[in-house]
């Protein structure tokens, strides 16, 4: 997997599976990321900069 390539199409994931990812996200780094930015997280790099983000 590259940093800038879609995580869903990388995983083969759907819509409800990106839910469950970002839902285990919470839970596990004890950030909220609300529904609103869940467009947001599209690849590893939004992804990492987001949380960086929100520490």
């Amino acid at each position: 997997m590259k940093p800038d390539e879609n995580i869903r199409e990388i995983l083969s994931i759907d819509s409800f599976d990106t839910l469950q990812f970002i839902v285990a996200l919470n839970e596990k780094l004890r950030i909220e990321i609300p529904e609103q930015d869940y467009g947001k997280i599209t690849t590893l790099t939004t992804l990492v900069s987001y949380i960086r983000n929100k520490k």
